[in-house]
């Protein structure tokens, strides 16, 4: 199945998928995004979607991160007999 992208900035090809994937690298704030991708460097018509994208993909990470940690915090550590 193919996967499918927003066009969130079209003076730069810049999708949905490419915000997402910079959040999964790390990035902490949409400047962030701006910078590593060059996002609104033109027109700038692209910062509320890329702002909703940031926002969503930025909770859906910390969340995942957050129910990652709580199942680590459940494993018991094994001890060398």
């Amino acid at each position: 199945m193919r996967e499918i992208f927003m066009y969130v900035c079209l003076c730069n090809g810049i999708t949905d998928h490419s915000i997402r994937e910079e959040v999964a690298k790390g990035a902490q704030h949409l400047r962030d995004v701006v910078r590593s991708l060059g996002l609104a460097k033109d027109c700038a018509r692209c910062v509320e979607a890329a702002r909703e994208v940031f926002d969503e993909a930025k909770s859906q990470f910390d969340l995942s991160m957050a129910e990652q940690l709580a199942y680590a915090a459940d494993i018991p550590t094994l001890t060398a007999a």
